[in-house]
C-alpha cells in the first residue's frame, strides 16, 4: 500500500512539473501578434499600414535582443534606394537594433532624431512602387481613432492616403515587439485643397478678368518624380483669352513658370 501511494504521488508530481513547464513556456513566449491604434484621424479619409521590417530574436534570457530582417518588398529600398543611409555597419553607442541583411549583421540607424525624416522617405517609396498594404481602413463618421488588429510583430509605417504632408512633429512609424505588441500613432495630416480667387471684384460685360488658383504642393521627400495636376473648368458664359500670351502663369515658391493655352507640358521643380 505504501509503495502504491509513493508511486501515485510520484506520478502526480511528474504530471504537475510537466504542466508547469508547459504553462511557463507559454507565458515567456509572449504574444505573436499586435495592434496599431491610429489617432488624429479625419472622417472619410483612408489610412493604410505597410510592414517595413520583420522581427526575430537572438540570444536568450538577459541577453535576448530584438533583431530585424528587411521585409521582402522593401529590400531594394534599403539596399540600393533611399533607405541605404538607415543601415550602418557598426553601433559604437550600443543603442541601435540589429538587422540581418544578406546574412550580414548590420544596425538599424533609425532614432528619435531622424525617425520623422525616415517616415517621409519611406512614404515616398510606397508612392512610387507597388508595395502592398498590410491593412486599409476608412475613418468612419464621428470616429476619433481607428485600430488595426491581428498584425504580425515588426516595424510598420502608417500612411494617411492622399495627404499633402503631416503636421510638424508627427511621425508614422511604430514597432511591435513581444514586450510592446500594441502601438499607437498620432497622424494629423494636411490634405490638398484649392482656392479660387478673382483678382477683380467688379467687371463690366466683355471686360477681361483674371483669377488665381492656390494650392499647397505636397511634401515630395523620397520621390524621384511627382505628378501634381490641376484641372480648371471655366464657368458658363466665360471664354478663355490667351492675350497677351502666355496668359497662364504658374509660380512655385515665387518662381514663375509659364504654360500657353491649348498646350501640354511638364514644369520641373527641384
Amino acid at each position: 500500500m505504501k509503495k502504491w501511494c509513493k508511486r501515485t504521488l510520484g506520478l502526480w508530481l511528474c504530471m504537475m512539473l510537466v504542466m508547469l513547464g508547459l504553462a511557463g513556456s507559454t507565458v515567456f513566449a509572449g504574444p505573436t501578434n499586435g495592434t496599431i491604434k491610429v489617432t488624429g484621424v479625419t472622417e472619410g479619409k483612408t489610412y493604410s499600414i505597410y510592414k517595413i521590417l520583420d522581427l526575430s530574436y537572438t540570444g536568450s534570457g538577459a541577453n535576448k535582443q530584438v533583431s530585424y530582417t528587411i521585409a521582402p518588398d522593401w529590400v531594394n529600398f534599403f539596399t540600393t534606394g533611399n533607405g541605404v543611409p538607415y543601415l550602418v555597419a557598426s553601433d559604437p553607442t550600443g543603442t541601435l537594433n540589429q538587422i540581418m541583411v544578406g546574412g550580414v549583421v548590420k544596425y538599424l540607424n533609425i532614432t528619435a532624431a531622424n525617425v520623422a525624416e525616415f517616415s517621409r522617405v519611406a512614404t515616398g517609396e510606397i508612392s512610387k512602387t507597388t508595395i502592398p498594404r498590410k491593412g486599409t481602413q476608412v475613418c468612419p463618421t464621428g470616429a476619433t481613432e481607428i485600430t488595426f488588429t491581428g498584425l504580425e510583430l515588426g516595424y510598420y509605417l502608417v500612411h494617411p492616403e492622399g495627404a499633402t504632408s503631416k503636421k510638424t512633429g508627427q511621425e508614422s512609424i511604430v514597432s511591435l515587439t513581444s514586450t510592446t505588441p500594441d502601438g499607437e500613432v498620432q497622424v494629423k495630416a494636411e490634405y490638398p485643397g484649392i482656392t479660387k480667387e478673382v483678382n477683380k471684384r467688379s467687371v463690366d460685360y466683355g471686360e477681361e478678368v483674371t483669377y488665381t488658383l492656390k494650392s499647397k504642393v505636397p511634401d515630395i521627400t523620397g520621390y524621384d518624380t511627382y505628378f501634381y495636376e490641376i484641372t480648371d473648368t471655366l464657368s458658363k458664359g466665360l471664354t478663355f483669352v490667351d492675350s497677351p500670351a502666355p496668359a497662364i502663369t504658374v509660380k512655385i515658391d515665387g518662381v514663375a513658370q509659364t504654360v500657353s493655352a491649348g498646350t501640354t507640358g511638364n514644369i520641373h521643380y527641384t
